[in-house]
């Protein structure tokens, strides 16, 4: 987060629901994201289902606990695309998630997003409540780069050359580059909020091309 973007936040009130999906998911809200989770006290869950409603962004709740909601949001056609790249699905058939790779239902090769989502729910619950065997296909879910996803497995989270939205082991001037789009997106997304924009008009107005470039 940008010095800029800091002092912007210090003036708004950073419990409001929309003031979280920007702090948390701006990258998301602004279609430059296929997904990302958001964490949210159980009591806003009707406002965000209002704030959703008729746009672009699906959400997918993952677990509830001691009053507060993990969702994914994400975008349903992009993230099921993105899964059915070659290498994510090479990755994740491998982490035990052959059979949501249905090519007789779907009729052709393809994949069962719901079923994905339902059985990362599971290990995703799984893992909160042990706190062992954590689900690195959250990492190909939220359309980290597949590359980043097993250099973070293979150095155990350490020895990464950059660690921004995630951390990187490749590639690095790419995803700074990147990192900055995010960034510059938040900031961006903020400044609507405070101007009085909502979500729903946020989302509306990022569905069609606004020339900004980050600094």
């Amino acid at each position: 987060m940008s010095r800029e973007t800091w002092e912007l936040i210090k003036h708004m009130e950073t419990e409001g629901l929309e003031v979280q999906m920007i702090i948390q998911c701006a990258p998301v809200i602004a279609g430059l994201k296929v997904s990302n989770l958001l964490i949210i006290p159980e009591g806003q869950l009707f406002q965000l289902r209002e704030l959703l409603k008729d746009s672009s962004i699906s959400m997918y709740l993952l677990l509830k606990e001691e009053g507060r909601l993990v969702i994914l949001l994400y975008h349903r056609e992009w993230l099921k695309r993105m899964l059915g790249e070659p290498d994510r699905k090479a990755w994740l058939v491998k982490a035990g998630y052959k059979a949501d790779y249905d090519s007789v239902r779907a009729g052709h090769e393809g994949i069962s997003l719901s079923a994905v989502l339902a059985r990362f729910r599971r290990r995703y619950q799984s893992y909160s409540r042990s706190m062992k065997d954590f689900p690195h296909e959250m990492g190909i879910l939220l359309g980290y780069p597949v590359e980043d996803v097993e250099g973070f497995i293979l150095h155990k989270g350490g020895s990464y050359l950059c660690n921004g939205y995630w951390k990187v082991y490749y590639n690095v001037s790419q995803k700074q580059r990147t990192f900055r789009w995010y960034s510059f997106a938040e900031h961006h997304l903020l400044c609507l909020l405070k101007e009085g924009r909502s979500i729903p008009e946020i989302i509306r107005l990022y569905q069609r091309p606004l020339g900004i470039v980050p600094a």
